[in-house]
């Protein structure tokens, strides 16, 4: 019996060694895992705005909206309400800490700034009927703006 008694406490020390061990490959195991869940998200992210291409052309310089407008056509509305919708997603991601404002920042900040900062945009999402509903993107306008003011090149 007392034979067993060691062989089991030799066993019961190489499972302990093994298991501190592999602590450290474990921890690689999930910060790569965590590294490519968020590779993959930004790549949807990335994905999703690209089918507003066409409304990214309209908002810069010489696009039918860069300028404001006296009438926005309700394709010109729909269109501005889905990018608006896209940032929202976007705030909610930042929100959440599943991306941080930096990445976001280098990914999109252009975008989002080029939308914000429209006259177009910013007559619509002030207009009574749609500003009850614009609220987390005004408060991610203006953080954002605030992270941009304090980032340091």
């Amino acid at each position: 019996m007392e034979q067993w008694e060691i062989i089991s406490a030799i066993a019961a020390s190489i499972s302990a060694i093994v298991s501190v061990v592999g602590l450290p490959f474990l921890a690689m195991q999930i910060k790569s895992s965590n590294q490519i869940a968020k590779a993959q998200f930004i790549n949807e992210l990335e994905r999703d705005i690209s089918l507003h291409a066409g409304l990214y052309t309209a908002l810069m310089e010489g696009g039918s909206l860069h300028k404001l407008k006296s009438v926005i056509s309700e394709d010109e509305k729909k269109a501005l309400l889905q990018y608006i919708s896209f940032f929202e997603r976007v705030d909610l991601v930042i929100s959440t800490k599943v991306i941080d404002i930096k990445t976001v920042d280098c990914l999109f900040g252009g975008r989002f700034f080029r939308l914000m900062d429209n006259p177009n945009t910013v007559s619509l999402i002030n207009s009574p009927e749609i500003s009850p509903h614009t609220t987390s993107i005004r408060e991610r306008y203006s953080k954002w703006s605030k992270y941009r003011k304090n980032k340091i090149f």
